[in-house]
């Protein structure tokens, strides 16, 4: 989540009663690993990826994504379903790859509240 987060940075998770919005920085379980991601999908969602990641048709933001991932064609989210993204954009590992994939509602331990 570099430069938003760095290691070893300090941050105040919320764990239950979670009311997700985009672009909430939400901490994950996936693979027995915790990672922390930017939330830039929600249940229902389209998303495009080419240069730049569209979420409903709308750019997401303007910073460029060089590397779609497995992302070949437009997704569409499932119901308790959402997508994420690092935000340094070349070199996190993401919704764009098989590794981390679609992101399930029970797999979010949390969102960062703030560092």
């Amino acid at each position: 989540m570099y430069p938003t987060l760095k290691n070893g940075s300090i941050v105040l998770m919320k764990k239950y009663n979670l009311k997700l919005n985009y672009n909430d920085i939400v901490v994950i379980k996936k693979n027995n690993k915790i990672i922390i991601k930017r939330l830039v999908g929600l249940p229902n969602d389209t998303i495009d990826i080419d240069e730049y990641i569209y979420v409903n048709g709308k750019k997401n933001d303007e910073i460029p994504t060089k590397d779609k991932g497995n992302i070949t064609n437009r997704i569409t989210l499932g119901k308790n379903e959402y997508f994420v993204i690092g935000d340094n954009r070349d070199k996190s590992i993401d919704s764009r790859f098989d590794e981390v994939g679609i992101i399930k509602e029970f797999q979010i331990i949390g969102k960062i509240l703030f560092k």
